[in-house]
């Protein structure tokens, strides 16, 4: 029974709201109580190129609100952005009207968001062609990393969600603004559902009771989460979007395959990555250890060098030593010879003198 009241409240909404109320509202979400301020929170690095941030918004479940974190996530067709779904308060009810992905930003509720998303329109990021670049002046970007990226400082500089006190819906106490004209005319644009990553998200979060009000108080822990699996093409589920993007079934579920298969690739890849990273710092350790036992080799060569000189060095000198001493010898031979001589000279020239004297 409570289920059919709320239906029937909705469906009150519905034909007494305004047009671009009906364009949006979620039929068979419709509360007397307010939900929380937005929570503060710091947005989480950019994952890779070409991915896009949605915001995180309370949602309703089992008669409390919950969080559904913010995310990173890959657009599901080229040039496609996102336009956050919002609460809205009429005729003492609120109401959520689901965000959807256009051409252009629609109306929002007026609500900031943060990292971009201030309110009307997006300065958070934009198309060139079928690249995205994100803007580094509201998105946490790493460039080192990311290159598809842009500076626009005329945007607010925040990525934190503060600001209208953290409003989360739009209506009597909250956000009071209207559509513009550029959001009325993006709102009759063709759009597409939310992703099924963004889905996933969404009931991720409605299966973890500590995202819940009544439990974290409008606080909740767990913020912004990365969506992986999400590409152009694998969340194009109904016809009306298969048709949108011209992609046929058998497109698409290739395309889910791929998905599939790549986190298995990646993992792959970077075990190979390791082991290629232990081959090489193995190779690199060989190396190493080889050029310091050659340098060991060429100090034992240059010591024994050095011992072979050293030993030549002392033979050289107890060489020398042998000939001056042989020199030595020799003089000293020499100087007696010559000693002898004059003495035996002297004592004939001693002789020859008494003989003349006896004459």
């Amino acid at each position: 029974m409570k289920k059919i009241f709320k239906y029937f409240i909705v469906l009150s909404i519905v034909l007494c709201a305004t047009n671009y109320t009906q364009a949006q509202i979620s039929v068979g979400i419709s509360i007397r109580t307010a939900p929380p301020a937005l929570p503060i929170y710091t947005q989480r690095y950019c994952p890779g190129d070409g991915y896009m941030w949605t915001p995180g918004y309370w949602a309703y479940n089992d008669d409390d609100y919950y969080w559904v974190p913010d995310t990173w996530l890959l657009p599901p067709q080229f040039g496609f952005l996102w336009t956050p779904g919002y609460w809205g308060f009429a005729d003492g009810f609120y109401g959520w009207n689901q965000g959807y992905w256009g051409r252009h930003i629609g109306y929002y509720g007026g609500i900031n968001y943060g990292c971009g998303y201030a309110g009307s329109g997006y300065g958070g990021g934009m198309w060139r062609g079928n690249v995205f670049r994100n803007n580094t002046a509201v998105n946490n970007i790493n460039t080192t990393i990311i290159h598809n990226t842009y500076v626009n400082n005329t945007v607010i500089n925040n990525n934190t969600t503060v600001n209208n006190n953290q409003t989360s819906f739009n209506g009597q106490g909250g956000v009071t603004t209207k559509p513009t004209q550029r959001e009325q005319l993006a709102l009759r644009e063709s759009h597409l559902k939310p992703t099924t990553s963004q889905l996933s998200n969404e009931s991720s979060a409605r299966a973890n009771k500590n995202q819940f009000v009544s439990v974290n108080h409008g606080h909740p822990e767990k913020f912004a989460e990365v969506s992986t699996t999400n590409n152009l093409t694998a969340n194009l589920k109904n016809d009306n979007t298969q048709k949108s993007v011209g992609l046929n079934q058998q497109q698409t579920n290739k395309a889910d395959n791929i998905n599939r298969a790549a986190p298995k690739n990646i993992q792959n890849q970077n075990k190979l990555l390791s082991v290629n990273q232990n081959v090489v710092e193995n190779l690199q350790k060989n190396a190493n250890n080889q050029r310091r036992q050659f340098q060991s080799h060429q100090m034992d060569v240059r010591n024994q060098q050095e011992n072979i000189n050293h030993q030549k060095s002392q033979q050289h000198f107890k060489q020398q030593q042998m000939k001056n001493q042989q020199i030595n010898v020799q003089h000293h031979q020499q100087m007696q010879s010559w000693g002898n001589k004059e003495n035996g000279n002297s004592r004939g020239n001693g002789n020859d003198r008494r003989k003349t004297k006896e004459k």
